[in-house]
């Protein structure tokens, strides 16, 4: 078996998951020289249809032994949440939304990949449902007291979600330092138990 992910840009990751037909030795190397083929077709940035298509051709000019492989193998924009994947034999992914339920795929026809010249692939593409309440309350998705901070889709959504996707690491490489931070107001007077609400704002390197 094979679980692989592949990063391809700051906003794309490949990933995959296979099996190869019989065991021991010589379906571990059949295994490793189709995830070599996943590798080098998904980093030429094709699509998940065409990646496969071009891993079958090449399985099929070296393929005296008649072992097969299935894949589900696709790639995921962690900023649309857009999942573009494609099936050769193998399961359909299970994909949960925020309340843990199954979304319902529609199963194609996938032939799996070694044994034919132009097996049929399935190919789907979907939106994963968001389920980070960071995003989602910023964008008052969901009823929360400090209202609209952020536009859906605007250049602050995909930052903010391009963090997350990326671990939210505490440091951001091509991130620009601040350099201040500006309070507003800048100066107060306020009695024993008294509240105010302050704006603050962190200001970016020019």
């Amino acid at each position: 078996d094979t679980r692989q992910w592949i990063p391809l840009d700051d906003d794309r990751i490949a990933l995959a998951v296979g099996d190869v037909s019989n065991h021991g030795v010589p379906a571990a190397i059949f295994m490793a020289l189709t995830y070599s083929l996943l590798r080098v077709e998904a980093l030429r940035g094709s699509s998940p249809g065409d990646v496969l298509r071009a891993i079958n051709r090449q399985l099929l000019s070296m393929n005296d032994s008649g072992m097969f492989v299935t894949i589900l193998y696709g790639m995921l924009n962690r900023i649309t949440r857009e999942f573009q994947f494609t099936r050769a034999g193998h399961d359909l992914p299970l994909i949960l939304n925020a309340r843990r339920e199954p979304v319902q795929l529609t199963l194609g026809p996938g032939q799996l990949l070694g044994l034919f010249s132009n097996p049929p692939i399935d190919e789907q593409c979907i939106t994963l449902p968001a389920n980070s309440l960071l995003v989602r309350k910023a964008c008052a998705e969901v009823p929360h007291g400090g209202g609209l901070k952020i536009e859906s889709g605007g250049p602050q959504y995909k930052r903010l979600v391009r963090w997350i996707g990326s671990g939210a690491p505490a440091t951001i490489v091509d991130d620009q330092p601040i350099v201040s931070i500006e309070v507003e107001p800048s100066q107060l007077v306020m009695q024993a138990k008294e509240t105010r609400q302050l704006k603050v704002t962190a200001i970016n390197a020019k």
